[in-house]
């Protein structure tokens, strides 16, 4: 989203309309972006799973803290004479649908992840006017007979990133140089799959004698106990890791590592194999989201079937044993990503959608 208003701000006149505090609202400050706070109460602020376990009275809560949220809303847009409303997911169309057909603007929603054939996902494909998808395939859980009528309206554009910057950082210290430094770096959930990268080293002799597991992100919530046990089992096997936690100097990390593996369960279009790739490091991924889309398997990285614990461990033995074909792949993954997905690339495309 930031992105996306510091490219249309150059020809646009943008405000952000979020109901967050801190670390987004201090991120929008930073950029100098025009941006107004309307509050939602927290029982509308967790429309899906969670709120479908709500009992009658907190159903009732959310219902009327949206239409009270919807109502500041409107009257925010119809004062600022908004010609396009964004969207930056299903679920924020969702809150804003009835402004949005009230005031009969534009609308546009970014889906970013996979989404699921829900009541949500199939109002926004049917009444938002334009879909922007991060990575094809996102819509893949929805019937095909479903889609079709909308098919013109959906776009998809890659994320766009300023690899110039990339060029900056320096190698941690504190990160043993003398073993193939596996990097994880992504938040710690289940659904991540850390779990997973655990036991092949765990399991593998030659991985966890020749390789060093470099650990970068933090638990989100609920995830701590899950990632104290992937903790004790790593210190029970005596296999060599560091934790780095949350880093904000993301380039150093980077330049710390020869190979990354993200074994998530579900991705969009992960920002951090991208990344990861244009330093020069082959990425071994699960087939899922729209990693295909960034890997090309066994050219510039690995991609590996979720659970696939015997072509996981092949791959990754043979990364660690063969440093040429390693190096190799490392050229070809920075060839491959800043051609396809650079920041001037996202501009254009996304100018394109906007007018």
């Amino acid at each position: 989203m930031i992105n996306l208003v510091k490219t249309l701000s150059t020809s646009h006149e943008c405000i952000i309309v979020t109901t967050a505090f801190g670390n987004l609202t201090e991120t929008i400050e930073k950029e100098g972006l025009n941006y107004r706070v309307i509050q939602l109460g927290n029982h509308a602020n967790v429309l899906g799973r969670q709120a479908r376990n709500y009992n009658s009275f907190k159903k009732n809560l959310m219902a009327l803290q949206l239409v009270k949220f919807q109502i500041h809303f409107m009257l925010y847009a119809i004062k600022n004479k908004f010609d396009f409303i964004y969207s930056n997911n299903q679920g924020s169309f969702f809150k804003i649908f009835p402004v949005i057909k009230i005031l009969k603007a534009q609308s546009v929603t970014y889906i970013r992840s996979v989404a699921e054939n829900d009541f949500i996902t199939r109002l926004c494909i049917k009444h938002c006017d334009q879909i922007i998808t991060i990575a094809d395939g996102l819509l893949d859980n929805l019937p095909k007979i479903f889609l079709e009528p909308f098919l013109s309206k959906i776009k998809t554009i890659h994320t766009g990133f300023d690899f110039k910057s990339f060029e900056d950082g320096e190698e941690i210290s504190e990160v043993n140089s003398n073993l193939i430094r596996i990097g994880y770096v992504a938040s710690i959930s289940q659904r991540k799959g850390l779990d997973f990268l655990v036991s092949l080293f765990i399991e593998s002799e030659k991985l966890s004698q020749n390789a060093c597991l470099v650990i970068c992100g933090q638990p989100i919530k609920d995830s701590e106990e899950y990632f104290k046990k992937c903790c004790n089992r790593l210190d029970s096997a005596g296999v060599t890791y560091i934790y780095l936690g949350y880093r904000k100097d993301i380039h150093n990390v980077y330049k710390s590592l020869d190979l990354m593996a993200l074994p998530s369960l579900a991705e969009g279009l992960p920002r951090a194999v991208i990344e990861a790739m244009a330093h020069g490091i082959p990425v071994l991924a699960n087939n899922v989201g729209g990693v295909k889309q960034i890997i090309k398997n066994e050219e510039n990285g690995f991609i590996l079937e979720p659970g696939d614990s015997s072509s996981w461990t092949k791959a990754v033995n043979l990364m660690i044993s063969d440093s040429k074909k390693r190096l190799e792949m490392g050229k070809k993954a920075k060839e491959f990503v800043t051609e396809n997905f650079s920041k001037e690339k996202f501009e254009i495309e996304l100018r394109k959608v906007f007018g």
